[in-house]
């Protein structure tokens, strides 16, 4: 036997008396709804899926405001659901960035130029814990061929093979660079070096214009290491 529909003053008086019992007593006001609810389950769901999709804008505006009401319960559950969907959030973000490139690339250029400096520290962490598998120890302040204590220790390595040869200071690395990797040019390097020191010094006006030249570049360097010092200031 089907149910009696209501009439428009029946269901108007029902309602009136459903929200005076809520008003006296919440708890026990709300149960004859929930009673009902639970009874109907499918057909309150395809009713508030109807009202859903006929108000679209409400629903927006409902769910801004839950979520503005309910912060730390809505971050809590989007976390939750983002480490339980993680193959999903990859797919979503994937899709959004093919569909959206030149808003990514303006993002992308924009985050790039308010952290510089958080890009280039996380460069060097990454490098240095790269550098420190690759060879089995930590950077070390002395260089590995003239022992001097350095700011800059590079990690010099083969250029044929790329294997990792040794920690040099940045001023070794680039003599080895200079004289293209060879032990025969460093070697007569060295050979020019000790044939300069045995040569008999050189005297009268050569030795005059020589000191005389030699004090100009002097200055000239040390001009131009206080203009770059006080540049980095």
């Amino acid at each position: 036997m089907s149910k009696r529909k209501l009439s428009e003053t029946e269901r108007l008086e029902r309602n009136a008396a459903a929200r005076a019992r809520y008003a006296v007593d919440r708890k026990k006001g709300a149960e004859p709804s929930k009673k009902w609810k639970a009874a109907n389950a499918e057909q309150v769901k395809a009713a508030s899926k109807a009202w859903r999709d006929a108000h679209p804008g409400r629903m927006a505006e409902l769910s801004r405001a839950w979520h503005k009401n309910n912060a730390e319960r809505s971050k809590a559950s989007h976390k939750a659901w983002v480490a339980a969907h993680s193959k999903r959030v990859s797919e979503i973000s994937m899709k959004w960035s093919s569909t959206n490139k030149e808003r990514v690339k303006v993002a992308t250029k924009a985050w790039r130029e308010a952290n510089k400096d958080k890009i280039k520290q996380d460069h060097k962490v990454w490098r240095d814990n790269l550098h420190k598998t690759l060879t089995g120890r930590d950077k070390p302040k002395r260089c590995d061929a003239c022992k001097r204590v350095c700011s800059r220790i590079d990690y010099d390595h083969c250029h044929k093979s790329g294997l990792f040869r040794g920690w040099l200071c940045h001023s070794c690395n680039i003599a080895l660079g200079g004289a293209s990797n060879s032990p025969k040019v460093l070697r007569a390097l060295a050979d020019y070096l000790e044939a300069y020191k045995a040569r008999p010094k050189v005297k009268g006006a050569q030795a005059k214009a020589q000191k005389a030249y030699a004090a100009k570049k002097a200055a000239q360097y040390a001009k131009v290491k206080a203009k770059k010092k006080g540049a980095k200031k």
